[in-house]
């Protein structure tokens, strides 16, 4: 065979043997995971897990009587019906998606929920507020837990008008206690709703003082 004829083999060279990512480049992952984290957890915790082990916004209105509070979860509400003893949830955000769960908690242990639907901004029927505040006062409902989403709007005029109209204690000395509650004065909405309402809602209640309760 000559020198032309002879074909060349060609050369092979063995795979190269992968390299491994860079140190740096995991580095950077487990950093951004880690800050991923740090923000994301206290979030979850304040919006959503907190609220499984503490109340939200609960307090007490008059001991062994009238508590506050926003709207609980399942597990809180069984905590509270038990540990306060209540006999009463006055639900002044009826419609709302934890509605049927707080219906079906309290006809399983024989609660008595009264439901109302009212504005998140406080305002409101002057006749419905009379009602909440006729059920928070009458011992044959007592102990009362009033709610509303977060507890500091329709639940915050609920307990002003119980101080005011039951308790006989100033609009402007009862008002600050909002303000413990997460309550947001949204230009003095809930102030003028109050000194427009405020004879109504009296007046109302009143009438239904010499009514008997609801069998």
């Amino acid at each position: 065979m000559t020198a032309t004829e002879t074909q060349s083999t060609p050369t092979t060279t063995p795979d190269e043997p992968t390299k491994p990512a860079p140190r740096g480049r995991w580095r950077f992952v487990l950093t951004l995971s880690a800050i991923v984290l740090a923000i994301a957890l206290p979030i979850y915790w304040h919006k959503v897990l907190r609220h499984e082990f503490f109340p939200r916004n609960f307090g007490v209105v008059t001991e062994a009587q009238v508590y506050r509070s926003g709207q609980l979860t399942e597990r809180m509400l069984r905590h509270v019906i038990d540990q306060y003893g209540l006999r009463t949830i006055i639900a002044l955000n009826d419609g709302s998606p934890e509605s049927a769960m707080e219906q079906r908690v309290c006809d399983e242990l024989d609660i008595l929920r009264i439901p109302f639907t009212l504005a998140g901004n406080g305002t409101g029927s002057p006749e419905s507020y009379a009602q909440v505040i006729d059920n928070m006062n009458n011992p044959a409902r007592q102990p009362v837990l009033v709610h509303c989403a977060s507890g500091a709007q329709r639940a915050g005029v609920s307990v002003l008008l119980y101080r005011h109209i039951v308790q006989g204690i100033s609009i402007a000395e009862a008002y600050p206690e909002s303000f413990k509650y997460k309550h947001k004065p949204d230009e003095w909405i809930l102030l003028a709703y109050l000194a427009e309402n405020l004879p109504a809602i009296r007046d109302h209640y009143a009438r239904m003082e010499g009514l008997p309760d609801d069998p």
